[in-house]
Parts: C-alpha cells; sequence; structure tokens
C-alpha cells in the first residue's frame, strides 16, 4: 500500500495510531490489571492474584504495577515490530481519499513509543514506564 498525503496527514496519522493503541490496547491493558491486582475484579482469576499481591509489601507491589506497564508495552513494541518486519499486512490511516501506510511513513515503528515525543509520553495516561 503506498502513502499518498502532505507531511502535515502524515504526521496526523501516526498520531492518531499512536493516541488509539496508547488509548485502547496499552492502558485498557494496565487498568484492566491495575483492577485485577486491587481486588476490583471478582472473578476466580482476578481473585487469586488479589491474594497474592495483597501480601506483597509496598515495594514489591510497585514492582509489579510496574511490570504489568512493561509487558503491556513490550506486547505493542513486538507488534509494530512485527508489522514493519511483513509485507503481508500493513498499518494504514485512511481519509479522504489520504492514505499513510504507517511502515513507509516511520523510520521505525516500534520506536514511535518511545522518547519524550513518543506515543507513551504523549498519549499513554497508565504506568510510569517511558524508555
Amino acid at each position: 500500500m503506498k502513502s499518498l498525503g502532505s507531511q502535515e496527514f502524515f504526521d496526523k496519522a501516526k498520531d492518531d495510531v499512536g493516541r488509539f493503541l496508547m488509548e485502547e490496547a496499552r492502558d485498557s491493558a494496565i487498568r484492566d490489571w491495575y483492577k485485577i491486582l486491587e481486588g476490583k475484579m471478582h472473578d476466580a482469576r482476578g481473585e487469586a492474584a488479589r491474594q497474592v499481591f495483597s501480601s506483597l509489601d509496598e515495594s514489591a507491589r510497585a514492582v509489579i504495577k510496574e511490570l504489568v506497564a512493561r509487558v503491556a508495552t513490550t506486547t505493542l513494541h513486538h507488534l509494530l515490530w512485527g508489522l514493519e518486519q511483513t509485507d503481508d499486512l500493513a498499518l494504514a490511516f485512511e481519509t479522504a481519499g489520504n492514505v499513510a501506510n504507517l511502515k513507509e511513513i516511520s523510520d521505525g515503528l516500534p520506536g514511535e513509543l518511545y522518547g519524550a515525543k513518543g506515543w507513551i509520553a504523549r498519549f499513554g495516561k497508565e504506568g510510569t514506564f517511558v524508555d
């Protein structure tokens, strides 16, 4: 899929995809696990996790909460890496006749996550992991 559009459109496309991935995938997964760990999910899995989590000291609980954010981030990193490495799938954004193939317009899809101008720092609301 060939990209068609202006640089402004490409920048907006990357931002919109990044915002979507942060809000609907990363932050949602982190929030779900925080709810499980805090005992707000009352299924068998949630209750078992809460019992173990509540028996830990504050330092251990902080490490586990950080780990939740890191796992969610690593999963997105590997998804984006895989999309970048294959020609069989495309992550694309299309509107009003403009098309942005994210693989084409990014200098590295996984790298879009990180740094002060990365998707996590700009759009992520959960977890503290922004390396």
